[in-house]
């Protein structure tokens, strides 16, 4: 480090800092509660279940697959309901 000073290597790391800053930003919202990771987890997930899934048999596509639906609807809203009067 010929010629630096320390208070050149201060300025150095604080303008190295201040451009990974909107990285950093970025990265830091990354939440599955409230960023935007959310979305784009949920769809992925929907067509990773649906292609494990596949389509079954006409019985399983016309009843099943809708009561399971139902079932799944019942319950999130239920749970969002109990999660909601706890407060």
């Amino acid at each position: 480090m010929m010629g630096m000073t320390p208070s050149t290597t201060t300025v150095a790391a604080t303008v190295r800092v201040d451009q990974a800053e909107p990285l950093r930003h970025h990265i830091a919202h990354l939440s599955l509660m409230h960023g935007w990771l959310s979305a784009p987890a949920q769809a992925i997930t929907a067509v990773v279940l649906a292609c494990a899934i596949g389509w079954r048999s006409r019985h399983w596509r016309m009843l099943s697959l809708p009561t399971a639906v139902a079932v799944g609807l019942v319950s999130a809203v239920s749970a969002h309901y109990d999660i909601e009067s706890i407060g």
